[in-house]
């Protein structure tokens, strides 16, 4: 079991910044969540995640995010999978820049991911997919679903270098079928643990 809770001021949380420009705070308001999950299973290749999220900001109002998943690990072979449900129930809130009418942001989270390695490479695809309670609310530009699919592959080339990409297809309000790509380079400068020789 683990349980969280969070209390933000955003007007101050870079109040201490030397980037006033960048980090300018338009919101006035403050932020509050707390929440917790349950794992059942951790000792097997099976196990199952619940868990629940409140939480509050003075303009927007409330929100619960509650749900599970379902995770598979098969050491063994290094393969990961799962799936899950959320559930956001949330306050209606006004557009922003507007002072109304109001409109709901809740929603359900369909997902889905599987991850493998073998050797010196790594391979993932995950699936995520929204479905929005009021069909009316003008953000989503008369769209109540949204998806979104990525898949990746990455290649450890050496202990402290990796090289990977990363290609998307999604839907949703802004852009339709868009298809995105991003190609990724890490490197670590130091493989020991702090305070080892460097």
């Amino acid at each position: 079991m683990t349980g969280a809770f969070t209390e933000r001021n955003f007007f101050a949380y870079f109040a201490g910044s030397n980037f006033k420009s960048l980090f300018s705070q338009d919101e006035k308001d403050k932020f509050r969540a707390f929440g917790g999950s349950v794992i059942l299973g951790s000792a097997s290749s099976v196990e199952v995640v619940a868990d629940f999220r409140h939480t509050h900001r003075e303009s927007y109002g409330d929100a619960n995010r509650f749900g599970a998943d379902v995770r598979w690990n098969l050491s063994s072979k290094k393969i990961m999978s799962g799936f899950g449900y959320h559930k956001v129930s949330a306050d209606d809130a006004p557009t922003k820049g507007t002072l109304g009418p109001l409109y709901g942001w809740s929603h359900g989270e369909l997902r889905a991911w599987a991850m493998v390695q073998k050797g010196l490479l790594s391979a993932s695809l995950d699936g995520i997919f929204y479905n929005f309670d009021d069909k009316k609310n003008p953000n989503l530009n008369g769209q109540s679903s949204i998806y979104q699919v990525v898949g990746s592959l990455g290649y450890q080339a050496t202990t402290n270098l990796k090289i990977s990409g990363d290609l998307s297809y999604g839907d949703d309000s802004l852009f339709k079928k868009q298809v995105m790509g991003l190609l990724r380079v890490e490197y670590r400068f130091t493989s020991t643990s702090k305070g080892g020789r460097k």
